[in-house]
């Protein structure tokens, strides 16, 4: 399945208040610097989405305790898709 969207640099400067708290809460997971997390803003499917670069390499076997993280910390928000060096978010329905 392809999602049809547009995806946009998110400049820290110009990021919506959940792309910030999205940032805040993955760069507080991973101890570092929220400098070091990147969120794009994009629109799919009639809901606001987020795709996010991780900024460590999460080995396979240590995704389903990130997705568990995630979510638990950003309740709003649900883990679409999840790879060792990208979270994919969607605003829950």
């Amino acid at each position: 399945m392809t999602l049809d969207m547009t995806i946009q640099n998110a400049d820290h400067l110009e990021m919506s208040p959940a792309a910030q708290e999205i940032r805040r809460c993955v760069a507080e997971i991973h101890s570092v610097p929220t400098t070091r997390v990147s969120v794009h803003e994009a629109e799919g499917y009639h809901r606001q989405c987020f795709l996010v670069d991780l900024p460590n390499y999460v080995p396979a076997d240590e995704l389903p305790v990130l997705r568990a993280d995630i979510e638990v910390s950003l309740p709003a928000f649900e883990v679409l898709d999840l790879t060792e060096t990208l979270v994919f978010l969607g605003a829950r329905r």
